[in-house]
């Protein structure tokens, strides 16, 4: 709270912002934001002005692809990358959620070495290799994969993985949903993949909800031969 001040003249305000994590960012100070003095002019009670907070420890997880179906007692491969983040050197520890009962999952490497951002070596990968068991059900499964900094253990990031179990017939679409925002009369298009989880070649049909009055949906197609295994 500033103390009255006196008409022609200013006062300084300082602020102190705790950062949790790095990044560009963008800081907001607003004056009578609950609009208790009147003024001339409303619209000039906000500075911003663009930060770029240095992470001392972080990083972020990615993988080209974060799903797969197998049929049961299969096993599932994933590239992780780990990517620095941070202006020190820093090691991640790699750890994984539950699994379903008999499967094992295993890292290659489990730890990995990073580089300050912006150097060499700055970004590592490893090998997540997924078993399943045959007495799985059929389903989609996920699985939550976390890296822990080494160093301080408040850095740390996850992502989730997704192994579809497939029978002798299933199907697998990703994503499972979207979200869009469009002007009124316009198309939302909606791109998905489609994979046939079972075992045996099957043709899938498309269909969709009723959608709102005045609503149209629009399928570019109605079906889809695919053999086992098979994605489109």
């Amino acid at each position: 709270t500033v103390p009255a001040i006196i008409a022609s003249f200013s006062s300084f305000v300082q602020m102190q912002v705790n950062f949790t994590q790095g990044g560009n960012r963008t800081l907001c100070a607003e004056a009578d934001w609950n609009d208790t003095i009147a003024e001339l002019n409303e619209s000039d009670n906000t500075a911003c002005t663009p930060v770029n907070v240095s992470s001392l420890y972080g990083f972020s997880l990615t993988s080209a692809q974060n799903q797969t179906v197998v049929q049961p007692t299969g096993f599932a491969v994933f590239v992780l990358e780990i990517n620095s983040q941070a202006i020190n050197a820093n090691t991640v520890n790699l750890t994984h959620g539950p699994l379903p009962t008999g499967w094992s999952l295993s890292f290659s490497p489990p730890n990995v070495s990073l580089a300050p951002k912006g150097s060499q070596d700055d970004t590592a990968s490893s090998i997540i290799a997924v078993n399943t068991s045959g007495l799985t059900p059929q389903g989609k499964y996920d699985i939550l994969v976390e890296g822990v900094s080494g160093v301080d253990a408040r850095f740390r990031a996850n992502m989730t993985f997704t192994v579809v179990i497939g029978g002798q017939y299933g199907v697998a679409i990703f994503p499972p949903v979207a979200n869009g925002s469009v002007a009124a009369g316009d198309y939302l298009p909606y791109s998905f993949t489609v994979y046939n989880s079972g075992n045996s070649n099957d043709t899938l049909e498309f269909s969709n909800s009723t959608p709102p009055p005045g609503w149209t949906v629009l399928l570019s197609r109605t079906s889809v031969f695919l053999d086992a295994g098979g994605n489109v």
